[in-house]
């Protein structure tokens, strides 16, 4: 029992959050990307995230509401880049609203209300705090597991001896392989490329 609120006084979620995006990254990419290249902005987020639950303790006065905005102000920053992407250019009628400034103040709503509520309430939220702990744990270890079993595989296939290496002067065919990052909507293309893309969509 002892053990079990030791867990839940403890606070990992926030700095997990901080860095699992770097981690989720490198195991998509891992074919592009050598490990080394993790550490500086692992280090970076790390110390960013200790300083904002340091600053948000003099303002909260508590650890563990100090984790709980910041692992929400995370959340949010993870979210806002994908969210922007798919609402940038919508509109209601001719009225914009895929803009940074009314999406910021959408993504600012919850952490007004959140940091009310953390104000307000006397609880001593271990039990927030063991879950987002679980949470954050699992989603490094996923991203983990990936990165792991890529490198057990490589490692078999460089000890595989079936494997014949192709060396020489070969011609390769004239062969373009195009990968499009993204698309525009037809609303962006028609109202700031005056290009009508009706009959393409």
């Amino acid at each position: 029992m002892m053990k079990l609120m030791s867990y839940k006084t403890k606070i990992f979620h926030p700095f997990l959050l901080a860095i699992f995006p770097i981690i989720f990254l490198y195991s998509d990419t891992i074919n592009e990307v050598h490990s080394h290249q993790m550490l500086i902005p692992i280090v970076l987020m790390l110390v960013i995230s200790i300083v904002l639950v340091i600053v948000a303790k003099f303002i909260f006065k508590n650890w563990k509401k100090s984790a709980l905005i910041i692992s929400l102000i995370l959340v949010l920053f993870i979210l806002y880049s994908p969210v922007f992407a798919n609402v940038s250019g919508a509109s209601i009628g001719d009225f914009e609203v895929g803009k940074h400034r009314f999406l910021i103040i959408i993504f600012a709503v919850p952490i007004l209300i959140t940091s009310y509520l953390l104000f307000k309430t006397r609880k001593k939220l271990d039990n927030v705090t063991l879950i987002l702990n679980i949470v954050t744990i699992s989603l490094i270890l996923l991203s983990a597991v990936n990165i792991g079993t890529y490198y057990v595989e490589s490692s078999l296939y460089e000890n595989d001896n079936d494997i014949q290496i192709i060396s020489g002067n070969l011609s390769y065919p004239d062969i373009y392989f195009i990968l499009y990052d993204a698309y525009s909507g037809e609303k962006v293309l028609k109202n700031y490329y005056n290009y009508d893309n009706h009959d393409f969509i």
